[in-house]
C-alpha cells in the first residue's frame, strides 16, 4: 500500500456553505486518480465531514471505493461510486467530534469493473487538523447557532465614509448587533435597524478602505423593492474586529434557515425527483457551486429532462461506458435532467444524473454548464 499525506494549507471561510480544513494532493500517488478537493468541511445545518474529490485522469471508467477512518469517537465508513474518465466524485464521511493532532486516514480502492473484482490499485491519504484549526472550526460552528449578539459593532448604511475609511475600525458609533433566524437588528442609543432575511439577498467581506482593518461584512437587501446594503464591522477600541468572522458566519446561518430568500427550498418544478432526492440535488450543487469558488447561495429555480444526444459528457464516454448509461436508461434505471438556477445573480445551468442504485437509493452526479 502506498501512503501519501494530505497537507493542511488554510482554513477557509466560505461565505455561503461551509468551513474547510483544506487539504491538496501533494505526495498522492495513483496512476489512475488525482485529488481535487480533500478536507473538513462544516456547515450550519449538517455534521462536519470529511470530504474527498477524487478525479479521473485515465482513459477507462473506473470504479472507486474509499474507507475513511477518523479518530475515535468517529466511526469509519466506506462509500463507492463509478467515476467515468474526466469525471471526478465525491466521498464523505460525516463526523461526530472534531479531533485535534490525529491521523483522518482514507484508503482508496480503485477497480476496473462494476463488481469490483478487478482491482486495480491501493494507495491512501491522510490529514492531520492542527489544534488551532479545530478550534476555529468549533468558534465558526458555534457562531452559526442563532440568535447571537454581539456587542461594539460598527454599522454604516449604503457607503462608508471618508473618516471611516481612514479611521477604519477606530471610528465611533459602535452598538449591539443581534442575529435571529427572522433577521438582523442593530442598536445605539440614536437609532435601531432592522432587516428581515427575507429581504436579505447577500452577504460577502468588502474591503472599504484602509486603517487597522479596511475588511467590512457587506450586507445586500432590498427594501421595498430598492436595493440597499448595510457595513458591518468590529470596533478596535472595544477588541472588536476579532469578531468579524463570527458575524459572517451568523448572518450566513440566518439565510440558511427555512423561509429565508437566500435558502427557501421549495419543489424545483420539472424535476422527477421526490422531495428527499430534491434536497440530495440540492446539497450536491451547491458544494459544486460553492468549488467554482463562488461564495452567493445557489437558488434553484427549474428543471427539465434530457436526454444523452444533449450531454457533452455522454458524448465524452468510452463505448464501454455509453453501453452501461444505455442500459441503464433502457430499464428506467437512470434520468437525465437540465436544473437552472442563479448564483450571484448569474443564471447557471447543471446537468444532473440520477441513477438507482441497487440497495434502492439513487446515486446524483452533476456536471456545471458553460
Amino acid at each position: 500500500m502506498r501512503n501519501a499525506r494530505l497537507a493542511v494549507i488554510a482554513l477557509v471561510l466560505s461565505l455561503v456553505t461551509s468551513l474547510q480544513v483544506r487539504a491538496k494532493d501533494k505526495g498522492f500517488e495513483s496512476q489512475f486518480l488525482e485529488i481535487t478537493m480533500g478536507g473538513i468541511v462544516m456547515s450550519p445545518d449538517v455534521k462536519p465531514e470529511l470530504r474527498l474529490h477524487l478525479a479521473n485522469k485515465s482513459q477507462r471508467t473506473l470504479w472507486v471505493a474509499v474507507r475513511f477512518e477518523p479518530p475515535a469517537p468517529n466511526a469509519a465508513c466506506e462509500q463507492s461510486h463509478q467515476i467515468d474518465t474526466k469525471q471526478e466524485g465525491q466521498f464523505t464521511c460525516a463526523l461526530e467530534s472534531l479531533v485535534a493532532e490525529a491521523d483522518h486516514a482514507a484508503t482508496v480502492k480503485v477497480f476496473g469493473d462494476s463488481g469490483m473484482t478487478e482491482q486495480l490499485e491501493t494507495t491512501s491519504t491522510s490529514m492531520r487538523p492542527k489544534k488551532k484549526e479545530v478550534e476555529a472550526m468549533q468558534e465558526w460552528l458555534e457562531a452559526t447557532r442563532l440568535p447571537k449578539t454581539y456587542e461594539s459593532i460598527l454599522l454604516r448604511e449604503d457607503k462608508v465614509g471618508l473618516g471611516t475609511m481612514m479611521m477604519g475600525a477606530f471610528a465611533s458609533g459602535g452598538g449591539r448587533l443581534v442575529v435571529t433566524p427572522d433577521g438582523l437588528e442593530h442598536v445605539t442609543k440614536k437609532k435601531t435597524v432592522k432587516v428581515s432575511a427575507a429581504q436579505v439577498r447577500h452577504v460577502q467581506v468588502q474591503s472599504l478602505g484602509q486603517g487597522v482593518n479596511a475588511d467590512w461584512v457587506v450586507v445586500d437587501y432590498e427594501d421595498a423593492g430598492t436595493p440597499k446594503k448595510l457595513m458591518l464591522q468590529g470596533s478596535v477600541l472595544k477588541g472588536g474586529p476579532a469578531v468579524l468572522p463570527r458575524v459572517q458566519a451568523s448572518l450566513q446561518a440566518m439565510l440558511r434557515r427555512p423561509g429565508t430568500t437566500a435558502s427557501s427550498p421549495g419543489s424545483v418544478p420539472g424535476t422527477a425527483a421526490d422531495a428527499s432526492l430534491q434536497a440530495d440535488i440540492r446539497a450536491t450543487l451547491q458544494k459544486l457551486e460553492a468549488g467554482t469558488g463562488s461564495d452567493c447561495q445557489l437558488k434553484l429555480e427549474s428543471a427539465e429532462a434530457s436526454t444523452p444526444g444533449r450531454s457533452k459528457r455522454y458524448t465524452d464516454l468510452s463505448p464501454e461506458s455509453k453501453k452501461t448509461i444505455d442500459d441503464a436508461l433502457q430499464g428506467d434505471r437512470m434520468r437525465f435532467e437540465i436544473w437552472r438556477g442563479t448564483s450571484c445573480g448569474v443564471a447557471v445551468a447543471y446537468e444532473v444524473w440520477l441513477l438507482r442504485s441497487p440497495d434502492g437509493g439513487t446515486d446524483v452526479s452533476a456536471t456545471r454548464l458553460d
